[in-house]
This record gives C-alpha cells, structure tokens and sequence, in this order.
C-alpha cells in the first residue's frame, strides 16, 4: 500500500477549509439577499392593504352616494313622467 503524501493530505485539508469557508460567505450573502427580498415583499404588503383600504373606502362613498341619487331622482323621475302623462291625457 502507498503512503499518502502529507504535503498532498495538507494541501487537501486547506482547499477543503477554503471550499467551506466560501460556502459559508455565499450562505451569509444568500440569506442577506433573502432578507431584503422579504423586506421589500413586506412593503409591497403594506402598501398593497393600505390601497385595498382605500379602493374599499371608496367604493362604500360611492354606492352610498348612488343610493342617494336613486332615493332622490326615481321619485322626481316618476313624477315627471306622471306629469307628462296627465298633460298628455288631458290635452288629448
């Protein structure tokens, strides 16, 4: 059997340290990345609810305005048309 080659078994032991180590620094860097990639997406959320918030706000003003345009202008409408049909009838 041979004998392994201690400069060789050493050079090994320092490019393994060496491959771990900078695994170890791109991790580090992946998971830095990831952090801001959540805090953005967290920002994105916020501002995303406080639209939704709004949009709904403003859609509750204008169905309770459209509610009272209906409540307001069906009547004068249908009196209107009443009328018409009173000049019509009697002018006939």
């Amino acid at each position: 059997m041979q004998e392994a080659d201690p400069g060789c078994e050493r050079m090994n032991d320092e490019r393994i340290v060496a491959l771990l180590t900078e695994l170890r620094d791109n991790q580090r860097e992946a998971l830095e990345r990831q952090r801001a990639h959540l805090e953005i997406a967290q920002s994105h959320l916020e501002l995303w609810k406080a639209q939704v918030g709004e949009s709904l706000k403003l859609q509750r003003e204008a169905v309770s305005r459209t509610r009272t345009v209906i409540k307001i202008a069906l009547p004068a409408l249908l009196f209107c048309i009443a009328a018409i049909v009173y000049l019509w009838w009697r002018y006939l």
